[in-house]
């Protein structure tokens, strides 16, 4: 049940999809629930001085103690034991005691290697190597005497030509570019499986590679150590080899914060900030109330955490006691810590009692392999660690109450994401938070993604991305802050999911490549890319039979739809785009049709063009649209091709039946408030005599282009109603015993990027009692 935003109480919803005259544009205001009255939304008004400062951002910094400086008992310059590959060496050259090493072992001082004089720290000159070996042998003895915190992190750090194997122990914690399976001996006579140049002297260098090899508990404790590793070169005449090593020990920090979140091993974390020239008079912190400095505006506050992801938020009220301001912090809380290690064979599930559970490297699925991840659990994963699996099942499965937490474990970098593939192959995630971790599914696996929060991948890989895969639907997700989704050759639906914020150029919000008939797109918002050559939605490479339905397309730098690459039968329907650079462009060939749009607010409506091919674009058919308030209507070239009808063409209308060009007159297009008033001439200008123009609203649930108020409950003396909010708007709850009566302020939003229904109580003293919810921008 919902109620439309409206920018006066007699303004009504609009038009609908299937409207047919015009006794049906007009909707009903609902009823909310027996006594309870009508109620109804307002929006595009000022915010009332009423309710004190228009709401704002707080300034909140958790205060860290940064990284401690790394113990290193092993570096490259020590003197080192060496052993050329000319033969294997003796059995336990990983474990032995350097006294027990047989004659062959010789003494020189790291880096070793031959080939590039201008590469940094090499002593051991290997001149020999070239046609005489492909594998050379390092070890270094060393004793640990002070004991370490068990959750003190090992980094192996390694400048190498062009592959390796590394032991420490005699158990391998690493291996690059080496043939066979982790675990496996390799021969003294193998060659590295690719190629690695080092930090110097061919293209392409790489700088000092860093491996996290996991928490002290897992590996080392008091006592004698031996880290071995076996180099491997590409080939016996290769111009290069080098293999340098360190090894340090890094106690992490009590508390650790990253652009994303932060990361604290006390029990408490104290959050700091400032309320600047924002009018409040009563800070919260977690619910608690602060004081701050009369003078400056500073605040502290001593927040407790529970294990796992803790999600602390700041309000600031003004002297009336309404919200104005707000914050969050996520911070993650480790009383308890487990490494895992791969590969992850069976039935394996992880949960909470475990603790955190930290990722240093690829985890590795194997055929047959079942990971289940439960409620609560709160994974971290290190820089380049991830999860892979072929032909084996990932469930990622929280709840709404206890979403599982996928993470950076410094808060911020990167991490190689989850990649599922193989005709057996199947990735669930639900009620899921994601950051700075990307989806792939591919050759075959199907995925199914709900009700998560995919958000902050730093990188230009795609955060979603398929390839061949059986198919994957995408259900009530919010995407922010990334590049692009990717979907290749697979069947693909994606419904009700916010995508936002795309900060890099040449990125698409959504990206379809091959996609197969029945793909489709509904009930999406797509906004903020406004970058160059930058898409809400891109259609291209072969696609054929895609439904594109309901969707709202906002604030992007070149296209809302584009349609290309041999493209074919592109349905676009029931959408509302405007301020994109073109509102729906078709190039080179492909046919398109599109029904009951709205594009407004756009440098040009529809675009049909040659862009690499030979032939223009081709809009087969389109019907019921508005295209007003673009500087150009539409741009005709190459030969292109449009059929309209029935459908408002600013500037003068293409020939066809019921086209005209009449002002829509919107109810608030400055408040992106696109419906039809009573009094536009569009409301029965359509087929059948049915409105033109978006069916509004549109969009998905938290990002509407209308706001949608329901009752949840009803108990005496009071009632709780709710919405789904958007974190672009701010919303005023008002009750009245009439509707024309004393509206009285109840309570005020501001909700949070990502998150879901907005609930709120108010008083419930007499009957009836009606409510209405404004709304306006809130950037």
């Amino acid at each position: 049940m919902h109620a439309m935003q409206s920018s006066d109480p007699s303004a009504d919803a609009g038009c609908r999809a299937g409207d047919t005259g015009p006794s049906s544009c007009g909707k009903a205001l609902p009823r909310l629930a027996t006594l309870l009255g009508v109620g109804f939304a307002l929006v595009g008004g000022t915010w009332p001085a009423a309710l004190g400062a228009e709401p704002g951002r707080l300034d909140v910094t958790v205060q860290n103690d940064g990284l401690l400086p790394a113990y290193f008992p092993v570096m490259h310059g020590y003197d080192w034991r060496f052993f050329k590959g000319t033969t294997a060496p003796q059995a336990d050259w990983t474990t032995a005691e350097d006294s027990a090493l047989d004659p062959a072992w010789a003494t020189g001082a790291g880096g070793f290697g031959y080939g590039d004089s201008g590469i940094q720290g090499e002593v051991t000159n290997l001149p020999d190597m070239r046609n005489g070996y492909t594998t050379f042998y390092i070890r270094q003895e060393f004793e640990l005497v002070d004991p370490f915190a068990p959750d003190s992190m090992i980094q192996l750090l390694l400048d190498y030509d062009d592959g390796f194997v590394a032991y420490l122990d005699g158990v391998e914690v690493q291996r690059e570019n080496a043939p066979g399976a982790a675990g496996e001996t390799v021969a003294y006579t193998a060659t590295a499986t690719g190629l690695h140049e080092a930090s110097c002297c061919n293209s392409p260098t790489h700088p000092m590679e860093v491996f996290n090899l996991g928490p002290m508990a897992d590996h080392l404790g008091p006592g004698r150590h031996v880290l071995a590793i076996q180099g491997l070169n590409e080939s016996p005449g290769s111009s290069d080899f080098h293999l340098s090593a360190d090894l340090s020990i890094r106690h992490p920090p009590e508390v650790l914060t990253g652009r994303f979140l932060s990361i604290s091993r006390l029990p408490e974390v104290t959050l700091t900030g400032t309320i600047n020239e924002i009018e409040i008079t009563r800070l919260l912190v977690d619910g608690n109330p602060t004081p701050t400095d009369g003078d400056t505006g500073a605040w502290s506050q001593v927040v407790p955490l529970a294990e796992g992801m803790n999600r602390v938020v700041v309000e600031g009220h003004d002297a009336a006691g309404f919200l104005v301001a707000n914050a969050r912090e996520d911070v993650v809380r480790i009383e308890q810590e487990s490494g895992v290690q791969g590969p992850l064979a069976g039935q394996v599930v992880w949960t909470p009692g475990a603790g955190v559970i930290r990722v240093t490297t690829s985890l590795e699925l194997p055929a047959n392999a079942h990971l289940r991840i439960e409620p609560g659990t709160v994974v971290l994963f290190e820089s380049g660690a991830g999860l892979t699996g072929e032909d084996a099942v990932l469930e990622v499965v929280g709840t709404a109450e206890s979403p599982v937490c996928l993470l950076p474990a410094d808060g911020e970098s990167s991490w190689a994401g989850v990649h599922i593939g193989g005709g057996d192959g199947r990735l669930i995630m639900r009620h899921a938070e994601m950051v700075a971790g990307s989806i792939e599914v591919a050759a075959g696996a199907t995925g199914i993604v709900e009700d998560s929060v995919i958000r902050d991948l730093p990188t230009s890989t795609p955060i979603i991305h398929t390839d061949e895969a059986a198919s994957i639907e995408v259900r009530r997700c919010y995407l922010a802050r990334y590049h692009e989704t990717l979907f290749q050759y697979t069947p693909t639906l994606l419904e009700d999911c916010v995508l936002e914020d795309l900060p890099d150029a040449s990125g698409d919000g959504i990206d379809f490549d091959g996609a197969p008939v029945g793909s489709t797109i509904r009930r999406c918002t797509l906004r903020h890319g406004g970058q160059t050559n930058t898409d809400a939605i891109d259609i291209g490479s072969g696609s054929n039979g895609v439904l594109i339905e309901g969707c709202w397309l906002y604030d992007f730098s070149d296209k809302g739809v584009s349609i290309g690459e041999e493209s074919h039968r592109i349905t676009v329907r029931d959408c509302l785009i405007h301020d994109t650079g073109i509102g729906v462009e078709v190039k080179d060939g492909c046919t398109s049709e599109v029904a009951q749009t709205t594009i407004t607010d756009c440098d040009q409506g529809f675009r049909l063009r040659i862009k690499t091919g030979t032939e223009g674009g081709h809009l087969t058919d389109s019907f019921n649209n508005i295209l007003w308030g673009n500087k150009e209507t539409l741009v005709l070239l190459d030969d292109s091709t449009i059929v309209a009808r029935h459908s408002l063409l600013q500037g003068g209308p293409v020939a066809g039946d019921g086209n005209l060009d009449e002002d829509p007159r919107f109810v608030n297009p400055n408040g992106m408030d696109y419906r039809l008033p009573p009094n536009s001439p569009l409301r029965t200008a359509g087929v059948d005599g049915g409105c033109l123009g978006a069916p509004l609203p549109v969009g998905a649930a938290g990002a509407l282009t209308q706001v949608a108020l329901e009752v949840l409950a009803n108990a005496p003396g009071e009632v709780a109603v709710g919405f789904a909010a958007d974190p672009e708007r701010r919303y005023v709850l008002e009750s009245s015993a009439s509707v024309g009566g004393d509206w009285q302020p109840a309570e005020v939003f501001l909700p949070f990027g990502g998150e879901g229904p907005v609930d709120a109580r108010a008083p419930l003293e007499s009957a009836p009692v009606f409510f209405r919810l404004q709304s306006d921008l809130r950037k």
